[in-house]
């Protein structure tokens, strides 16, 4: 017997590969890594940040399970968590800057709002997220699904 020895389409090797190291440094490192920070700090800066903390790591973790399922082509299962993912992100960012603006946080040497870096650190997990549903559609719209369902 044969085995299946289907050939994968070039493009979506590479696209599956930007997806996965885009994925790793924008919904997993820099969106953990803040959220860490957050919850080193959460008690000085109350309950309300230690929340949205928790929330930016639930939220990375739906864009990692996101993540995981698409490369094994669970195709309708990933876009649900990575949207889950991406607006639980994007309430937790928005909560997050609104408090940092009302206790006025700011950088100390440029005396920029903090919030605007919570922003240019955050924002960019829609690049991923937006890589991810295509690679999802593409998969489904072609049939390429998971090979041993």
């Amino acid at each position: 017997m044969k085995k299946n020895t289907k050939k994968r389409a070039p493009m979506m090797t590479a696209l599956r590969a930007v997806l996965v190291v885009l994925t790793c440094i924008y919904p997993l490192f820099m969106v953990v890594m803040t959220s860490a920070g957050l919850l080193f700090n959460a008690e000085s800066y109350g309950a309300k940040v230690r929340n949205i903390a928790i929330a930016f790591l639930v939220s990375a973790i739906f864009s990692g399970a996101g993540l995981v399922l698409v490369l094994i082509r669970r195709n309708i299962a990933s876009i649900t968590s990575n949207v889950i993912g991406l607006i639980l992100c994007m309430i937790s960012l928005a909560q997050l800057r609104s408090h940092a603006d009302a206790k006025g946080w700011s950088n100390r040497f440029t005396l920029e709002p903090i919030s605007n870096m919570y922003a240019r650190r955050i924002f960019p997990v829609i690049v991923p997220f937006v890589l991810a549903l295509v690679v999802a559609v593409a998969q489904q719209l072609t049939g390429e699904k998971r090979e041993h369902q």
